[in-house]
């Protein structure tokens, strides 16, 4: 059975820009790796057509593109906080929605140029971020 979410309260009639769609991936969404463009859409309250414009229009790039450089925005994130070191770089590829270590080294490697173990040991950061900064 498909689930459906309901993560907004839109304004009927408000413009659709890539804050809005952010707003709406919150951590149970992104991180769900079957997400796809037409789940995304429904939860905007628009169709695929109008959400891949508008990504392609403000962002550039496609939805693909677009999920994963959020996913891989967090995971670099969450790499350097000291309050996820037991996790392993894996664990956190797969928190963010990435299906495999398989699918997250090698875009974590090109986007980043190193792979996210050797990112975590340059950039790890002694002290604690606000925990409102949480995915």
């Amino acid at each position: 059975m498909h689930e459906t979410l309901n993560l907004t309260k839109t304004t009927p009639g408000a413009p659709l820009t890539l804050e809005k769609i952010k707003g709406v991936l919150v951590k149970e969404v992104l991180s769900r790796p079957t997400l796809c463009i037409g789940d995304l859409a429904a939860m905007l309250g628009v169709g695929p057509r109008t959400l891949s414009a508008v990504l392609k229009r403000e962002g550039g790039g496609n939805f693909c593109t677009f999920i994963s450089d959020l996913r891989l925005a967090e995971a670099e994130r969450l790499l350097r906080l000291r309050r996820y070191a037991r996790f392993s770089a894996e664990q956190i590829g797969l928190m963010v929605g990435f299906a495999s270590r398989q699918s997250f080294y090698p875009h974590f490697k090109k986007k980043y140029g190193c792979t996210p173990i050797e990112y975590r040991k340059r950039n790890l950061k002694n002290n604690q971020e606000s925990e409102d900064a949480d995915f």
